[in-house]
């Protein structure tokens, strides 16, 4: 399921990131390492790719379960070539105020190029992905049960007619 909004604004995104957490046991985005600066030979320095992103990073850096470097075509989007970092965090309270900190939006992201694909999971599998550059969040089977209803319910967005 497809939702293609721009309310997500706000306490409204607050909210969204609740109703998430509550079912989610961890989140993870992932970073192209081509939107990263590279220096005159095309070769990344690990120290740039982390300096570009500490700024968010430090602060989650204590709910980091792991940091994958991948050629693999992971988020299906990617074009495969890619070299794609992911970071995964457990999605637990303090990771979630965490979160909110970064941005009031949930297609607002700002660091350096746009982090890509918030991603959630339960038991490993994928609930719910905010796309940010596309202003798309995808729900998947996983969280169709969960935490659309509760989405589709939720006083301040029910009366919206594109739900």
């Amino acid at each position: 399921m497809k939702l293609t909004k721009k309310y997500f604004i706000g306490e409204e995104y607050y909210k969204l990131l609740d109703i998430v957490f509550k079912e989610a046991d961890i989140f993870e985005f992932t970073i192209k390492e081509e939107a990263v600066t590279i220096n005159f030979r095309n070769i990344l320095n690990k120290n740039r790719l982390d300096d570009a992103y500490a700024e968010f990073l430090k602060p989650l850096e204590e709910f980091l379960i792991e940091r994958i470097k991948s050629n693999e075509n992971l988020v299906k989007e990617f074009e495969p070539n890619y070299k794609i970092h992911i970071f995964r965090y457990k999605a637990i309270n303090r990771s979630k105020e965490v979160l909110k900190t970064f941005t009031d939006h949930a297609f607002g992201w700002k660091m350096c190029e746009t982090p890509e694909y918030l991603t959630f999971y339960k038991n490993k599998k994928e609930l719910l992905t905010i796309v940010e550059d596309e202003d798309e969040i995808y729900i998947y089977k996983d969280g169709e049960d969960t935490i659309y209803p509760l989405i589709k319910n939720h006083d301040n967005w029910k009366q919206r007619p594109d739900y």
